[in-house]
């Protein structure tokens, strides 16, 4: 007979602010007065120093990551929202807090494999309970020679 959940481990950690965070992680240094002056500047930086070269085994994937995302949305009638930026795809399944369970799961688990980066949050025009977003590059980028982790 089910009596109820009992708990086996519970664990809570501190939340700082993003900025905050960076704050404590960066001591000041000799070398901040060569840092940017405004966001502006820090961003023409980076995209001087970026360049993006095309991937067309990364291309092939993303088309099996659509394929995929449109699969799972159809099957579970998940509401979803795929977007072609200049350099990688992006997938929004809308959600409810609802029970998945057996292919479900491992069609969004395959999903999630193969996204190079992925964000949960709550959508303010969309009527469902929260939003993951999967992003699939296409391009390798490298910035200041040097390919980014996390992206091939």
């Amino acid at each position: 007979m089910y009596s109820g959940k009992k708990i086996i481990y519970s664990k809570r950690y501190p939340r700082l602010d993003p900025i905050e965070k960076t704050a404590a992680e960066c001591p000041a240094s000799p070398a901040e007065s060569k840092l940017p002056k405004s966001f502006s500047e820090f961003y023409a930086r980076l995209c001087e120093k970026t360049v993006f070269i095309f991937n067309p085994e990364r291309a092939e994937r993303s088309r099996m990551f659509i394929e995929l995302a449109k699969k799972l949305s159809m099957d579970y009638e998940i509401d979803i929202d795929i977007f072609e930026h200049p350099y990688f795809v992006s997938v929004e399944l809308h959600m409810g807090c609802s029970y998945y369970s057996g292919r479900g799961i491992d069609m969004l688990a395959k999903l999630l494999e193969e996204s190079d980066s992925m964000s949960f949050f709550r959508s303010k025009t969309e009527p469902t309970d929260f939003t993951i977003s999967m992003d699939c590059f296409i391009y390798d980028r490298y910035v200041g020679g040097k390919k980014l982790p996390g992206q091939g």
